[in-house]
């Protein structure tokens, strides 16, 4: 691997990045690319990944064999790329990224600032809620999933989320890593077990943390579930600044957010917020801070 350390992300080599063939979305464009569409690139690829998310991860899975057919005689064997099918769907850095590294959680600033409020000040409060979250030096706010200076992803209306409205920062998250839901490194035999079981579908798959608007200016980090389709879960939940940590353990433990409602329930629910988000539970840290 011939990667470089660039502040708090990895940057990678050319040798690094995976070819055409050796992710398991390339398989599933080379299936399904209309080279006669009237469509731009673009807008046949954000087509694409909407459908290839729609099979959930047990219509995936038979890609991610093609992707293991690739390498199983011992040497890679690439597919046949018809003229007229992208290669180039994804940049270098990203196919690099799912194909070496995989991750459930992905950290995102969507507030850059709006019409009373400049962006400077928009980044002091986003540092200060980075300070809060980050008391235990905290690994996800750093890295190739923490998103926080893109204002593609930025989302401009500041409105709570909408159960059965994904907001379009997933969307956007995903057109970008197809893959990033069971990853781009190979599956292990437990996983397609567990995939091949059904007991996954419709189940939390991943979490993104996100540096809205609210959480920069009050403490209260939104918590978004994503299930295998690539949708946003009914359960969303409001967490102190220097609580996420806790929320991003109790993930990588295996406790989806659903656990912390009542059956039934559903929204975006304020979670033991108190008087004030930014007062951490350990004390550490104090609002003026």
């Amino acid at each position: 691997m011939s990667f470089r350390f660039v502040e708090d992300k990895i940057v990678y080599g050319e040798e690094d990045v995976p070819k055409f063939g050796e992710l398991p979305f390339d398989h599933y464009v080379l299936e399904n690319w209309d080279i006669a569409s009237p469509k731009s690139e673009s807008e046949q690829k954000a087509d694409l990944v909407k459908a290839w998310l729609e099979l959930g991860s047990q219509g995936r899975l038979r890609y991610h064999r093609m992707q293991e057919a690739v390498w199983s005689s011992g040497e890679v064997k690439l597919p046949e790329v018809p003229t007229g099918v992208p290669k180039n769907l994804q940049t270098p850095q990203q196919r690099a990224e799912t194909g070496n590294e995989s991750t459930s959680v992905m950290w995102v600033r969507t507030w850059y600032g709006d019409k009373d409020i400049e962006r400077g000040q928009a980044d002091a409060a986003y540092a200060k809620l980075c300070q809060h979250v980050g008391e235990d030096d905290e690994q996800f706010i750093k890295g190739n999933w923490a998103f926080e200076n893109d204002e593609r992803l930025a989302d401009n209306i500041v409105a709570p989320t909408a159960t059965g409205v994904t907001p379009s920062y997933v969307q956007e998250l995903f057109n970008r890593y197809p893959d990033v839901l069971e990853g781009g490194g190979g599956l292990r035999g437990n996983v397609v077990e567990y995939i091949e079981s059904g007991r996954m579908a419709g189940k939390q798959h991943f979490m993104m943390i996100i540096a809205d608007k609210r959480a920069c200016e009050t403490g209260a980090v939104l918590l978004l579930a994503i299930d295998d389709f690539g949708k946003m879960m009914p359960q969303r939940l409001r967490v102190k600044a220097g609580a996420v940590h806790i929320s991003n353990n109790n993930w990588m433990d295996g406790q989806g957010l659903n656990e912390n409602f009542l059956e039934g329930e559903e929204g975006e629910q304020d979670y033991f917020l108190g008087d004030d988000a930014w007062t951490s539970p350990s004390f550490r840290i104090r609002p003026e801070n």
